[in-house]
């Protein structure tokens, strides 16, 4: 299924470039419809026609739309919600919310007229998952939306003070910054009556793809909808640029500008410090930083290709909240060359290590050749050096091409099943392992964290299933779903596509299967658990598959498998005791639990309630910052092993100065990495043991 299910994409793929045109003719209610009607017809399991479940749709475009809850009374949210039509609500919301916008657009000119008062003692709520405005009129909004302008302002202030100094300076100081903080503020707020009311496909249009995004997401998280611009964003993603910093930006659910895919081999792939959803806010271009945080994807996009820069700083907001720079210089990807690259952890037993942030594959081309071909050669490389086992790191990796995943796990596994996958209405499909035989068959461990999804569960899945190897890190995110991009029109199948496609509908990114494990049970929701857990940093405050309530649920399949031939148990208990053991003492792991527990705490209070006095504001502020400044303490006391270079790769990295620079990095990092430091001795362990 997967096979024929790529061939038809591909053909899709081909055909629609012709013409990417989004319809403005056709109304908001065709597209709803159409959207929907395609959604029912391709979806695993759609939810059912129900009054419930279209106000559900409604509330979460309303949550959307108002999370900060400023531009809805209670009574208006339930009777818009309650619009048995979604057509009806679209075009109601639609119209009530441009109002919204420019009231408040006006009454921010009121609001900053005068300085805040930063000495009374009020605060400001915000619920992690808001249910419906408390605001019973206009006049109670109004007043929240004063309470707002008056947070954003006090936390301007704040960081316009270095770092090094925010919280050792007197109140006076911070207050000194009001006027400057405030007209900043004034402009966000006016920036983003701009963005909505003025986008660059309209107001209506912004506003239905907005939407059309929610009806997708309300079938499942990972089904959605592309405009015809969004799609070319995805299928850059497919494609290798020759100068780039090797990212691409969308826009996620609440708006934000944030990384939608990183190019591999290139600068920000090769940094191992970016990942795919992490929030965009600054970027500094020839010494010119650019607040993106209020801006759309066309604007940002703008200013990426009208500024010439071989480097760029950019400022991220992270899945776990916090803040990080990283700085890239521009480089060109070579085509030919091995995205992946390996180094050997040089200690008591000479270990080797790979990262793959991400599963990737030549797109749309017969005989491709992807990331288990280039992990193939990088493991023999590592080799030829000499190996006592391997580390496999999937951490931060989202997925990619399926096939790559099972090609890689084939590296390991002789022959036999890799996963069953079921598309609604068909019989459970065994995957195999196409190509016999292994490249290697030493010691084994493959690392994970919550971020790991996907195409990575599936492999760490297979190996674990085998016996082959251990997995070593924390709970995986969870997603045991597949996706197919197909334009919006009822008239394809699964089978064949038209001659001609209606494009005037967009497209939709829509969940088709789920995949099983080959003994038959799902990851589905609640992920892969590792053999030997470690602690893992700010685990409490991500986002994983079983946070949406909308998530398809874990269950097993009933198939016959042949062929499940599982290698001898390996020793995990005794080893996943001995890593306990350390972990318990090593100052830096003990550092990381008593951060999360910290950070739960004040996280806590942060959502319920923010204190707009300044006295107040600045303690808890200084509570959080040095709870992450912890951070910086997660390093390895002392690491028994040198990283190294492989032979082959020293030549090759002398004879240029970018990557001796960019190596020296990726090099320290994974000296630095007490993650990386306890799987080696989690390895010397299972050597031990073998």
């Amino acid at each position: 299924m997967i096979r024929a299910i790529k061939t038809m994409f591909i053909l899709f793929f081909l055909f629609v470039q012709v013409n990417n045109s989004f319809s403005q003719d056709l109304n908001s209610c065709n597209h709803i419809n159409m959207t929907a009607a395609m959604l029912d017809k391709f979806h695993f399991s759609p939810p059912a026609k129900t009054s419930d479940n279209t106000q559900k749709i409604h509330f979460s475009f309303y949550e959307y739309l108002d999370n900060d809850q400023i531009c809805f009374t209670l009574d208006e949210v339930k009777k818009l919600c309650a619009e048995s039509s979604s057509c009806d609500f679209f075009t109601k919301v639609t119209e009530l919310y441009k109002k919204r916008i420019l009231h408040n657009d006006s009454l921010v000119d009121v609001y900053t007229a005068k300085a805040f008062d930063f000495s009374v003692a009020e605060s400001i709520s915000f619920e992690e998952k808001p249910t419906f405005s408390k605001a019973l009129n206009q006049k109670e909004l109004d007043e929240r939306f004063r309470k707002l302008l008056k947070l954003a302002t006090l936390s301007q202030m704040f960081k316009s003070v270095d770092d090094s100094v925010r919280y050792k300076l007197d109140n006076k100081v911070y207050l000194a910054k009001e006027a400057e903080s405030r007209a900043e503020v004034k402009k966000n707020f006016h920036e983003f009556k701009e963005r909505m009311l003025n986008h660059p496909s309209g107001y209506e249009q912004y506003m239905l793809s907005l939407f059309l995004n929610v009806l997708a997401e309300s079938y499942d998280p990972h089904s959605s909808h592309f405009t015809p611009g969004q799609k070319e964003r995805f299928e850059k993603a497919l494609s290798k640029e020759s100068y780039s910093f090797g990212f691409g930006l969308d826009e996620n659910s609440e708006g934000e500008v944030s990384i939608a895919y990183l190019t591999p081999g290139g600068a920000a792939w090769k940094n191992g410090q970016i990942h795919k959803g992490d929030v965009l806010l600054k970027m500094t271009l020839n010494k010119k930083e650019y607040d993106v945080s209020k801006k759309t994807v066309n604007q940002v996009s703008d200013i990426l290709n009208s500024v010439n820069a071989n480097s760029i700083t950019l400022t991220f907001r992270k899945s776990t909240g916090l803040e990080e720079s990283v700085t890239l210089e521009k480089q060109k990807i070579e085509v030919e060359e091995n995205l992946i690259t390996g180094v050997i952890l040089n200690g008591t037993k000479r270990i080797g290590y790979i990262s793959l942030p991400g599963f990737y594959t030549e797109f749309g081309q017969q005989n491709a050749l992807g990331c288990a071909n280039d992990m193939a050669k990088e493991i023999l490389k590592l080799q030829k050096d000499g190996i006592d086992g391997l580390i496999l790191d999937l951490r931060f990796n989202g997925g990619g091409a399926v096939e790559e995943a099972l090609e890689l796990a084939g590296i390991f596994i002789n022959e036999g099943p890799l996963m069953i996958e079921k598309t609604s209405g068909q019989k459970p499909k065994t995957l195999i392992d196409k190509n016999r035989g292994t490249i290697y068959n030493g010691p084994l461990i493959v690392m994970v964290n919550g971020s790991s999804a996907s195409a990575s569960e599936i492999v760490a899945a297979a190996l674990q299933d085998y016996n082959r190897a251990l997995i070593v890190g924390s709970t995986t995110y969870g997603k045991a779903t597949a996706q197919i991009v197909l334009p919006v029109d009822t008239n394809i199948s699964f089978t064949t596509a038209p001659r001609v496609v209606n494009k005037d509908y967009g497209f939709v990114k829509v969940t088709i299967s789920k995949v099983y494990r080959v003994k038959k049970n799902s990851h589905q929701n609640t992920g892969v658990k590792p053999d030997v857990v470690l602690p893992e940093v700010l685990e409490s405050s991500q986002d994983k598959e079983a946070s949406y309530s909308n998530a398809l649920p874990s269950d097993n399949v009933v198939k016959e498998i042949y062929n499940f031939t599982p290698l001898a148990p390996l020793p995990a208990t005794s080893i996943a005791g001995k890593s306990t053991a350390r972990v318990a003492v090593n100052k830096a792991f003990v550092n990381v639990v008593k951060l999360n527990q910290s950070y739960k705490v004040l996280s806590d209070q942060f959502q319920k309630s923010i204190p707009l006095n300044i006295t107040e504001y600045k303690a808890l502020k200084q509570k959080m910052d040095a709870v992450t400044d912890q951070l910086d303490t997660l390093v390895p006391p002392a690491i028994t092993y040198q990283v190294e270079n492989t032979t082959y790769d020293k030549t090759i990295i002398q004879a240029d100065e970018h990557k001796k620079t960019v190596n020296e990095k990726t090099l320290k990092n994974i000296s630095d990495d007490i993650y990386i430091d306890e799987t080696y001795k989690i390895m010397q362990d299972l050597i031990e043991n073998k």
